[in-house]
């Protein structure tokens, strides 16, 4: 994992709890903003206030960064899986091919033990 892997957010809680705040929603985005974090939000987790949409932000801002990496792993995971549908398509194959040859044996021999 590399740091461009990584997703930093800022997400404050207890934002129900408003009279009781030491930072301003405005100073926490200008924090987020000097640290470079690639997001900020804030919820309540007791209320239930903004917690999908400062985690959906979250998620899709860890999609967009890793999009293409995701991608290229879900492709090399079809890669293998096509190679061993292949392989295997081929030794079945094989396989009832052989059985096809031993069929044909079968049958001259018993052929043969007719006469």
């Amino acid at each position: 994992m590399t740091d461009d892997d990584i997703v930093i957010y800022l997400i404050g809680n207890k934002v129900d709890l408003y009279k009781n705040r030491k930072v301003t929603k405005e100073e926490a985005i200008q924090y987020s903003k000097y640290r470079h974090f690639n997001g900020f939000g804030e919820c309540s987790s007791l209320k239930n206030i903004n917690i999908k949409g400062t985690f959906t932000s979250f998620y899709k801002t860890l999609y967009k960064k890793n999009k293409n990496k995701l991608i290229t792993k879900i492709v090399q995971k079809l890669n293998v899986l096509k190679n061993k549908i292949t392989k295997t398509f081929h030794y079945e194959f094989e396989l009832s091919a052989l059985f096809r040859k031993e069929d044909s044996i079968c049958h001259i021999i018993s052929s043969k033990n007719k006469e």
